[in-house]
């Protein structure tokens, strides 16, 4: 099962735990404005049948973990442990 999220992040306007935000030339905010995330979204929510199951995460964070993953060269563990930093 699927549910698109009814609300994407704007990540431009995310703003940071220890204060400030994120600047408009940030690499992952560049690639992550490249990517048709709408189309994205209708695509991978075909992939799913309704109403069973557990729902899926978002795409945003499937596919972006997999697009860090691979830019960074890491392990899965490695990226969770990233991100736990």
């Amino acid at each position: 099962m699927y549910r698109i999220p009814k609300y994407a992040p704007e990540f431009d306007q995310f703003d940071i735990v220890f204060g400030g935000s994120l600047k408009a030339d940030n690499r992952w905010l560049v690639m992550a404005s490249l990517i048709p995330w709408e189309d994205v979204e209708e695509k991978y929510s075909k992939l799913f049948v309704a109403n069973n199951g557990r729902p899926a995460i978002p795409v945003r964070v499937a596919l972006g973990a997999l697009i860090l993953k691979e830019k960074m060269k890491s392990s899965d563990e490695e990226l969770i442990e990233q991100i736990r930093k």
